[in-house]
C-alpha cells in the first residue's frame, strides 16, 4: 500500500471510528514544530470531507511533558478559541496533557474530547488502531467488570514485584483501544486504565524501565517501594541510578511520589520491553504504574496536581482481581478473557 494510502486510512480512523465526526462539528488538531503535519493535514481533510470543520494550533515544542506545557501554549486565546470545539487532537512532541490549558479547557468545557496522539509515526499509528477489534473491546468489557466488582487487584512478577493497590468506583477508570466514546481524555491506544483509590497502593515494583529524568531501559533492576499509596524508598545494586532517581523525586513537589494510575499494557505486538517509551507504557502482559500529576477528570473533584509525571513498568506481570487470577507471566488466563486474547495474538501470526 503506497503512503498515502496509508495516511489517509490513519485519518479515516481518527475522524470516523475513533472520534465519530459528525456533520457541523469542529475538530481542533494542537501540535508544534516536531508533529508529523503530513498526518494533521489528512486528519483535517478527512473532516471536511465529513461536513465539519478543523483548524490548527502550532506551537514551540514544550521542553518536556506535563505542566512545562505551560511555558509555550498563549493560554488566553487558546482556551477562548476552545469553547465551540467538539474534539481537540493533540500531537504535539511532548503533547500538553496536564498542562493549565489542557485542564481548563477539559474543566470549563464539560462535552469536550480529547485525544493525545502525540508525535506517532504512520507504522507506530497502524500498529496501535489496529487493536481496535471486537475480541479486545470483549476483552476489556470483561476486565473492567472483574475490576470494578471486586475493587482490589494485586500484581507480582518474576523479579519480585509484589503490591496491592483498591479501586476507587467515583475515579475513571477506562479502557483505551482508540474508541471515544464519552467526553474527556484520551491516549494512544492500548490499555486498560485505573486511577487507584488514594492511600491504597501498598508492596513493591521491581522494574527495569523507568520514565523519570528522562530514562528509559536501565541493566539492574531498580526496586520502588510503596506504602499508603506512595512512593517510600528506591533500591537497587546499581547506586548510581538510585542515587540519580531518588534525587529527581526530590526535585518536584510531594505528590510526585502520589500514585497516579495503574494500567494493563494491551499492545499484543509488544511483549518486551522496546525503546519506544508509549509503547512499554502500553506492552502486552505489562503493567505500568503512574505517580505525580493526575488530572481532576481522573480523580475528581480536585486531582492531584504535580509539577511532573512519572512511570514505570513491569513485563510479563500476573494480575489477581480479588481472588480471581486474571494474567500469569504476561498472559491473560481468566475463563472470561481467555478465548478473546488467544483470539488477539493469533491474529498476530
Amino acid at each position: 500500500m503506497k503512503q498515502e494510502e496509508r495516511v489517509k486510512k490513519i485519518a479515516e480512523f481518527i475522524v470516523h471510528k475513533g472520534f465519530k465526526v459528525k456533520e457541523g462539528e469542529v475538530v481542533v488538531i494542537s501540535g508544534d514544530w516536531g508533529s508529523n503535519h503530513f498526518i494533521n493535514e489528512a486528519v483535517a481533510k478527512e473532516v471536511y470531507d465529513a461536513g465539519a470543520k478543523a483548524a490548527m494550533f502550532i506551537t514551540k515544542p514544550a521542553p518536556t511533558h506535563g505542566k512545562a506545557a505551560d511555558a509555550v501554549i498563549p493560554f488566553e486565546p487558546f482556551v477562548a478559541m476552545m469553547e465551540h470545539v467538539d474534539y481537540w487532537l493533540d500531537t504535539g512532541t511532548m503533547g500538553w496533557l496536564y498542562s493549565d490549558a489542557f485542564e481548563t479547557v477539559l474543566k470549563k468545557y464539560k462535552n469536550m474530547k480529547y485525544w493525545l496522539l502525540s508525535i506517532m509515526g504512520v507504522d507506530e499509528l497502524e500498529e496501535m488502531f489496529s487493536i481496535y477489534t471486537p475480541e479486545m473491546a470483549a476483552l476489556c468489557k470483561e476486565l473492567n467488570a472483574l475490576v470494578m466488582k471486586h475493587k482490589k487487584l494485586r500484581i507480582v512478577d518474576q523479579l519480585g514485584t509484589d503490591c496491592t493497590f483498591e479501586i476507587d468506583e467515583n475515579h475513571r477508570n477506562v479502557a483505551q483501544i482508540g474508541e471515544i466514546n464519552e467526553p474527556g481524555f484520551y491516549t494512544c491506544p492500548g490499555m486498560y486504565n485505573m486511577v487507584p483509590k488514594i492511600g491504597s497502593l501498598n508492596g513493591k515494583a521491581v522494574v527495569k524501565c523507568i520514565y523519570a529524568d528522562p530514562w528509559g531501559l536501565v541493566d539492574d533492576p531498580v526496586t520502588v517501594n510503596f506504602k499508603d499509596g506512595r512512593i517510600t524508598t528506591i533500591e537497587g545494586k546499581d547506586t548510581d541510578v538510585v542515587n540519580r532517581f531518588t534525587k529527581w523525586l526530590a526535585s518536584f513537589d510531594d505528590n510526585i511520589y502520589k500514585v497516579s494510575h495503574i494500567n494493563f499494557g494491551l499492545l499484543p505486538k509488544y511483549q518486551d520491553f522496546t525503546d519506544h517509551g508509549i509503547k512499554n507504557e502500553r506492552m502486552w502482559g505489562g503493567i505500568n504504574f503512574g505517580f505525580g500529576h493526575t488530572s481532576p477528570v481522573d480523580m475528581p473533584p480536585e486531582g492531584q496536581i504535580s509539577a511532573n509525571h512519572l512511570d514505570i513498568c513491569t513485563a510479563k506481570s500476573t494480575a489477581y482481581v480479588g481472588d480471581e487470577l486474571v494474567m500469569k507471566d504476561g498472559e491473560f488466563v481468566h475463563p472470561s478473557m481467555k478465548a478473546y486474547a488467544d483470539k488477539i495474538l493469533a491474529d498476530l501470526a
